[in-house]
């Protein structure tokens, strides 16, 4: 499988005087939620990704995701929610938009031109801290 226009991994860190904000948004392997390796390159790449996200609790880190993935398919994500890492923003913040569909079919299966139009949203927002 050839996974060289299926992942993204977009980071920005801001600087507020003496601290920073990192900022960062991850897109997961196409096809990851049908199993296989797809989803085996996808938990790894979530595993790295979460472990950049609390590498140091003392930095805020905000994380968008199009995972590519529900989080009841992924156990990376049930992991690092369950065990209290990182906060699932957006049902915290919007508990009636928690379990809308993630689920795009077709998705993106070639490279994309500029300015073509995607089926791609950011499904998850994560933060080491409830105040956003």
């Amino acid at each position: 499988t050839n996974f060289s226009h299926s992942h993204r991994l977009i980071m920005l860190s801001i600087r507020f005087r003496v601290t920073f904000l990192n900022v960062a948004v991850y897109y997961g392997i196409a096809g990851a939620s049908e199993g296989g390796e797809c989803m085996s390159v996808n938990e790894r790449n979530l595993k790295l990704v979460f472990a950049r996200a609390i590498a140091d609790p003392k930095v805020p880190y905000i994380l968008g995701m199009d995972a590519n993935i529900q989080e009841s398919m992924s156990a990376s994500i049930q992991t690092i929610l369950n065990g209290g890492y990182l906060i699932d923003v957006r049902t915290d913040k919007q508990p009636d938009a928690a379990n809308l569909p993630t689920y795009c079919k077709g998705g993106i299966t070639q490279p994309l031109a500029e300015e073509q139009p995607a089926c791609s949203n950011i499904d998850f927002l994560y933060s080491q801290t409830p105040r956003l």
